[in-house]
């Protein structure tokens, strides 16, 4: 793969993340947007730059003569030496000359350094096939150098073999450029000596406790989706509203491919928040039973305020005048931060929330008969006077002050569990019903301020610190007061999940605050993706309990989920789109993202009752006839209803049209409600998305492509049902069968039948149904042939 040309690479890694640093690089370098180094740069700069020399025809010479300046003297190489090998003790071989055989004497010319070229640095030499005629060596003045070398190879290494050094080849048809005279004092070869193995190492490799692996999780699962690009939206111009209508604006070009999960996926099953917040600490364990022990006499505590020591114990005129006195100081310090304080001093702010919060729970002690009541009075009071200054400071935010705000959900994050514990009081003393409602008011209230400053906030603290959170360093030490955003969310979470208030869950209140009617019904999809991006950026955090521990795969349990926002968002494109069918080219594309993401929050969340946002996408498409989106070309049924007869699988494809995803969505919804055997609502679901239209495509009539899709669409509807649904919820097979009528139906309408009838007879055979189910199939087959 790494030879490979990266315009045809394609990369499948294991996890998510993994495959989105790898592609991300490639999908960069593809679109040009990776600068090259600057040393290639300014290399290929002075590689153009540089002027190239013309090179010179070669010169003719003259075999007749030639000038004496020219000629150069002829060393004499001597007669051929005699070489005696020589085996060492250790042995190693090599080869000298033999002294005792006699050498004539020869006269040899005085070299001259006119002849050689010094080369002092000792770079190699590059082969050659031509060399020009004026630089000529001779074999003598190689083999002069070799000899030096040779002698110095020998000094250093001692008794060594020299063999290695004769491997250089001694042809008289290799020519080298002449080497220099030898020194007098030539410096000698530095040896290196490689140091000895470390033999306290391990020989083994350290082994590692294995790990086990949901390879169903999404991180693995949908480790090689497509990796959305972030597009600009280009403006469009502002035209007065067509008759039509309008179009959904802010979409990306066509192609655009838009995300099912927003790069979010389950946290590690070893994350956890550490004793020392709030949330670790236990104190959501102890909310149920705290009320019991408000009637005993308990210790004071004391805090330090200014020149004043705070003593509270039992409830008194005392202690009620000082809580608000406090709540009031906490209010002014916040008003107070500018964007100069940052960080702010948080000390005293989150001192004094600490200390109301710890008095509730440690030193809080109801004596007297009346001081129930008194109590849960002086709570209305004081604390709805306190979050009405802080929502008036939120409603100032000018989004530069964001320690503040951050400052303000912690805070809150003691103030609401306060109130949390004064409802719980309520909830047991039947004397404090009508506080109760109040309390369940005020307790909203407050969670919806809290809400408001960490959406001011942001989501990115969050997702950075689920990126942390992939260090093992840092997942190991748990989660700390660094980390603020998480414990804030989560306290939000637990503490309306703990106070159990009708038709105020933690979605319900998180929306009536982050899904406003302007964001809801705006026709730029940039407002709707924001909405859909901090849902999905807070789905994590639903899997810790009281402990502060992740519970991984308790999502799958959980008994609460948010289609209301979904539910709203799909509504209003889908309106868009009935006004106007004409949208623009990614339209499709983001309608296949909107129910994918609903499939992806019923398959890898936990949210399977969907009833109410599978009516609102069958509401669409009936009224579309039960037809494919414009100029989606579809001529086929769903790739999972061919394989009936097997393992169909309801994962979502790329390829996988809007109608077959929410296909998908209904069998998979059926699935998983099956598995907990919620029948209710698996039998509110078939009746929800019962189609009723009665299309008869008859022989005489024109049949175009788009009616012979909308027909196999009911087909595929009903076969849906048919084969997710439990056997004693199924809806009957006449129902398909009765949707042609073979002696005036067209061809290509009763073919489409004929399919239908194919997929669920196996479907009922590989089943071992055929006994119980198959009867109704031999009389649809029966009046099929007979009509």
């Amino acid at each position: 793969m790494g030879r490979s040309s990266p315009g045809r690479k394609v990369i499948q890694l294991a996890t998510r993340e993994d495959h989105v640093d790898a592609v991300s690089v490639l999908n960069n370098w593809r679109s040009g947007s990776i600068p090259q180094r600057p040393s290639v740069t300014a290399a290929r700069k002075a590689k153009k730059t540089k002027p190239r020399v013309p090179k010179q025809p070669l010169r003719e010479t003259s075999g007749n003569g030639s000038s004496t300046s020219r000629r150069m003297p002829m060393l004499s190489a001597g007669p051929s030496r005699r070489l005696v090998k020589q085996v060492s003790q250790a042995g190693s071989v090599r080869y000298q000359s033999d002294k005792t055989a006699p050498q004539p004497r020869t006269k040899q010319q005085p070299r001259t350094n006119a002849n050689l070229s010094r080369s002092g640095s000792g770079v190699a030499r590059p082969a050659q096939l031509e060399m020009d005629e004026t630089d000529q060596s001779s074999s003598f003045a190689f083999r002069t150098t070799k000899r030096r070398l040779d002698q110095l190879y020998r000094k250093q290494r001692g008794d060594l073999s020299a063999s290695s050094i004769l491997t250089f080849d001694n042809a008289p048809d290799t020519y080298y450029p002449a080497s220099p005279p030898p020194e007098d004092n030539p410096v000698p070869l530095r040896v290196v000596e490689e140091p000895p193995p470390d033999q306290s190492r391990s020989r083994f490799r350290k082994r590692t406790k294995p790990q086990r692996i949901d390879v169903e999780a999404p991180q693995f699962s949908r480790a090689n989706d497509p990796i959305p690009v972030e597009t600009i939206p280009v403006p469009e111009p502002i035209q007065p509203v067509e008759v039509d209508g309008e179009k959904l604006r802010g979409l990306g070009p066509y192609g655009t491919q838009y995300t099912h999960h927003f790069e979010t996926f389950p946290l590690d099953s070893r994350v956890y928040f550490h004793e020392s917040t709030l949330i670790g600490s236990g104190v959501f364990e102890s909310v149920l039973n705290h009320h019991k022990h408000l009637g005993e006499l308990r210790s004071r505590i004391s805090f330090n305020f200014g020149d004043q020591v705070l003593r509270w114990g039992p409830w008194d005129a005392q202690v009620s005048s000082e809580l608000g006195v406090l709540l009031d100081s906490i209010a002014d310090q916040l008003e107070r931060i500018t964007i100069e304080s940052d960080p702010p001093d948080s000390t005293f702010v989150l001192g004094a929330a600490r200390f109301i919060l710890k008095f509730m729970m440690e030193s809080l002690s109801l004596t007297e008969q009346s001081s129930a009541k008194s109590f849960g009075c002086r709570t209305l009071e004081v604390f709805g006077g306190f979050n009405s200054r802080i929502k008036a400071l939120l409603g100032r935010h000018d989004g530069t002050t964001q320690p503040r705000y951050s400052l303000i959900a912690s805070v809150y994050d003691q103030l609401i569990l306060y109130v949390l514990l004064a409802l719980k009081l309520c909830q047991n003393d039947a004397s404090l019903v009508g506080e109760q409602f109040q309390m369940e008011d005020l307790l909203k209230d407050l969670s919806k301020t809290a809400i408001s400053s960490l959406i001011i906030n942001g989501t990115d603290q969050v997702r950075q610190s689920y990126n942390d959170l992939g260090n093992s360093r840092i997942r190991d030490r748990g989660l700390r007061d660094d980390m603020p955003a998480l414990h804030s969310w989560v306290t939000v979470m637990k503490v309306l999940e703990q106070a159990r208030i009708p038709r105020s869950s933690f979605w319900d209140v998180m929306y009536s605050v982050m899904a406003t009617p302007e964001a809801v019904t705006s026709i730029d999809a940039s407002d709707h993706e924001r909405l859909w991006k901090n849902m999905f950026a807070l789905l994590p955090l639903i899997e810790f309990n009281d402990k502060g521990i992740l519970d991984a795969g308790s999502r799958h349990d959980t008994a609460v989920d948010g289609w209301a926002l979904p539910q709203k968002l799909l509504k209003k494109v889908f309106q868009v789109y009935k006004d106007n069918p004409r949208q623009s080219p990614s339209f499709n594309n983001y309608c296949r993202a909107l129910v994918g993401r609903c499939h992806y929050l019923v398959q890898q969340w936990g949210w399977r009752k969907c009833v109410a946002v599978i009516g609102v996408i069958f509401d669409f498409f009936g009224s579309q006839n039960l037809a494919h989106l414009r100029n989606e070309e579809v001529y086929q049924s769903p790739k999972f209803l061919e394989e009936l007869g097997g393992r169909p699988s309801l994962a979502v494809d790329k390829a996988d049209k809007c109608f077959h995803i929410f296909l998908k969505l209904v069998a998979l919804s059926i699935k998983k409600l099956s598995e907990i055997r919620s029948f209710n609502d698996i039998r509110n679901l078939i009746a929800r998305t019962m189609p009723n239209h009665n299309r008869q495509l008859l022989k005489e009539q024109t049949i175009h492509e788009r009616d012979l899709a909308a027909l196999r669409n009911h087909h595929d509807l009903l076969c849906t049902l048919f084969w997710a649904s439990p056997p004693d919820l199924r809806p009957g097979a006449h129902l398909i069968e009765r949707l042609v009528a073979p002696a005036t139906s067209h061809k290509e309408a009763c073919l489409i039948n004929l399919r239908a009838w194919n997929q669920l007879a196996r479907f009922i055979i590989s089943s071992g149904e055929a006994t119980t189910s198959f009867k109704s199939f031999i009389q649809w087959r029966n009046t099929f042939f007979q009509a």
